[in-house]
C-alpha cells in the first residue's frame, strides 16, 4: 500500500480538475463568508491558486467531520486544501478546522504527514500554524505526538510536524 501512495495522490489531483469536480466545486465555493478570490497574505507563499476553491469551505469541513473514521486520502487532501491565511477571520470556519484538524491527524497520521510533504500547494505554514494552537484543552496531544511518531512518513516532514506538535504541547 505504501508504494501505491504517490500514484493515488497524483490521481486524486487529476480526479480533482475533471469534469464531475468542476460542478462540485461551484457547489462548494458557495460559502458567503469564503474570500474565495484573496491571495494568501504571505508573497513569498506559492500557494496553488486553483485550490482557492476550497479555501474556507465549511462544506468540505462538513463532509470531513461526517466521515472522519473512514476518512479517505481524497477527502484528506480536499479537507486539508481549505486551509488558507486568508480564512483566518472567518470565526465559524477556522474553530471547526482546528478541531478537524487534530482529529484528522489523531486518526489518520500518516494522511497528514504524506500529503503535507507530497503536495506543495497546500498552505503548509497556515496548518503548521493551526496545529500549534489547538483551540481546546481537550485535545490529546499526548497521544497525537505518540501517534505521529509511530506514522510512516518522511522523516523531514515528521520533524517538522512534532515540533509544531511539540511547541502546542508547551503552551498548554
Amino acid at each position: 500500500m505504501k508504494k501505491y501512495l504517490p500514484f493515488l495522490f497524483v490521481f486524486l489531483l487529476v480526479a480533482c480538475n475533471d469534469e464531475n469536480s468542476h460542478s462540485e466545486s461551484k457547489e462548494l465555493s458557495t460559502d458567503k463568508n469564503s474570500p474565495q478570490a484573496e491571495t494568501p497574505a504571505n508573497p513569498k507563499l506559492q500557494i496553488d491558486s486553483t485550490y482557492n476553491k476550497f479555501w474556507c469551505s465549511t462544506q468540505i469541513l462538513k463532509r470531513t467531520s461526517e466521515n472522519i473514521e473512514d476518512l479517505g486520502v481524497s477527502l484528506a487532501a480536499q479537507f486539508l486544501a481549505t486551509f488558507s491565511s486568508s480564512c483566518k477571520d472567518n470565526v465559524e470556519y477556522s474553530e471547526w478546522a482546528n478541531e478537524l484538524l487534530f482529529e484528522l491527524i489523531a486518526k489518520h497520521p500518516g494522511y497528514l504527514l504524506q500529503l503535507l510533504h507530497k503536495n506543495n500547494s497546500l498552505d503548509k505554514e497556515t496548518i503548521k500554524q493551526q496545529l500549534e494552537k489547538p483551540v481546546h484543552d481537550g485535545i490529546d496531544l499526548e497521544m497525537i505526538i505518540k501517534n505521529t511518531t509511530a506514522a510512516e512518513a518522511p522523516k523531514e516532514i515528521k520533524d517538522e510536524i512534532l515540533a509544531v506538535l511539540e511547541k502546542a504541547r508547551a503552551r498548554s
